[in-house]
């Protein structure tokens, strides 16, 4: 189940969150930063006032200041000094200046090549500096059996969006790495974003068998559990991580998106209310409160969150998308919500948002080759939208490219069997194309999904407009 929290599926959760990332800080300083105390600890012999030396006695004491002001002395004596660039990429990447850290880094030259942590530490700069491809290339050419370099490689791949290749690294260093709940924790993780759901829980599970389970194990699990439509259970395990951590208001809309899922209004506006009495800046629950009074009829009360929560944090693209799919439920409003899309469409990034903006164009009667670049933009970010599809199938029917329409049109029907509005218009595409045999087909379809559906359509049930609030939810965070 998609989760309506701050930062996507999981609520935001980083890889190695709570307990889990403390038991492993110190092992990972070690690990970082052990070859290079070696590389030089040997050559300085004697010389102990050398800034080399002063820099590694800094740098071994977490003065990071203090490395860096010697460090540069070192560059100034020899600009090309492979290890004192290694280090002030170190210590760029622990003061988040990933970028400068990236060209520190780059500038280790053969230490670089040569060093498999480096190069673990130059994909996650690059993470960082907002470079997942280029981290993901990184990471990927990394040639190593140490479970360190597995565990380590493995939380870079699924920061870059690359959960697939993560888990297999993470499955390597499983059974090896000494800190087992860290590994099982980002396995799950990496399955759940991967869909696979079952096996997720069975590692969260496990996980709280053995004690080892902090909140952030237990919002993932209930996460997991929820996507499996296990709905109480998921309550369960949502209810513990906010018991384990009740100034996270993440585990307040956590419990939130659950009811939403529900449709349960009353409930989650009682959890809204609760929750803003302890966070009351969250612009995240003015917009759940904002879905929940939609979903409610309370299209005033709604539309005031919306306006609230995006004036808290401007540039959520879903708070938008949802206040845009509000508006357009009212005819007079269409141009409305045309332009607060339009004025921010640039930065938006969602396949519904993409979608939402061609279907306006369309009820507004503008632009068709504008409807056709955005939906064409849709589909290419979600295939599986099948919405998006049955529109542009009728924009390339109507240019008269009737192949290309009936893909679409028979991708839709495959998507959604249930809908009979691809079958009509396939079966108008089969006639053209002098296919009476297909085109009878397509009819019988109809007219069997007529009698079921007694006259409705899709679009003009309540349940059509509750998906499409749900769906503008999670424009700009889906996986």
């Amino acid at each position: 189940m998609a989760r309506a929290g701050p930062e996507g599926p999981v609520h935001g959760y980083s890889l190695l969150k709570g307990e889990q990332a403390g038991r492993l800080q110190s092992t990972r300083r070690r690990w970082r930063a052990g070859a290079l105390l070696l590389l030089w600890a040997g050559a300085l012999g004697s010389w102990q006032r050398d800034p080399r030396s002063l820099a590694l006695e800094a740098f071994e004491k977490g003065d990071y200041a203090a490395a860096r002001r010697h460090l540069e002395r070192v560059l100034r004596q020899d600009p090309k000094e492979e290890v004192a660039h290694a280090m002030l990429g170190e210590i760029a990447l622990a003061g988040q200046k990933p970028k400068v850290a990236v060209g520190h880094f780059r500038r280790a030259g053969k230490l670089l090549r040569e060093d498999v942590r480096l190069q673990v530490l130059l994909g996650q700069a690059l993470v960082g500096a907002g470079q997942p491809q280029e981290a993901r290339r990184a990471v990927l050419a990394i040639r190593s059996e140490d479970p360190q370099a597995l565990f380590q490689s493995g939380l870079v791949l699924a920061q870059a969006g690359d959960c697939a290749s993560a888990l297999e690294r993470l499955e390597r260093a499983r059974g090896r790495h000494p800190e087992k709940a860290a590994v099982e924790f980002n396995l799950a993780l990496c399955n759940h974003r991967t869909g696979r759901h079952r096996e997720a829980v069975e590692l969260l599970t496990g996980l709280a068998r053995e004690n080892a389970a902090d909140a952030g194990v237990q919002s993932l699990l209930g996460d997991s559990l929820a996507a499996l439509g296990k709905l109480e259970e998921a309550q369960v395990a949502l209810e513990r991580a906010l018991a384990l951590e009740q100034d996270d208001p993440r585990h307040h809309l956590a419990l939130v998106a659950l009811e939403i899922e529900r449709e349960n209004t009353e409930r989650g506006l009682e959890l809204v209310k609760r929750a803003l009495e302890r966070h009351p800046g969250e612009a995240e629950l003015y917009g759940q409160r904002a879905i929940l009074r939609s979903l409610g009829n309370q299209t005033r009360l709604a539309e005031a969150d919306y306006r609230r929560a995006l004036a808290l944090e401007p540039e959520k693209e879903w708070l938008y998308t949802s206040l845009a799919t509000l508006l357009a439920f009212e005819q007079d409003r269409l141009e409305e919500a045309r332009k607060l899309l339009e004025g921010h469409r640039s930065g938006f990034r969602g396949y519904y948002v993409v979608y939402l903006y061609s279907e306006l164009l369309r009820r507004l009667g503008e632009g068709t080759a504008a409807q056709r670049t955005m939906l064409e933009k849709s589909v290419q970010l979600n295939p599986k939208f099948a919405p998006a599809r049955l529109n542009l199938a009728r924009v390339y029917a109507a240019q008269g490219e009737l192949a290309r329409a009936r893909e679409h049109l028979e991708a839709t029907a495959a998507l959604d069997p249930g809908d009979r509005r691809p079958f009509y218009e396939l079966q108008q595409i089969y006639a053209r194309l002098g296919d009476g045999r297909k085109a009878a087909e397509m009819l019988a379809m109809v007219k069997k999904l007529n009698s079921r559906e007694g006259g409705q359509t899709p679009r003009e049930t309540v349940a059509e407009r509750v998906e499409a609030l749900k769906r503008a939810s999670q424009s700009g965070r889906e996986p």
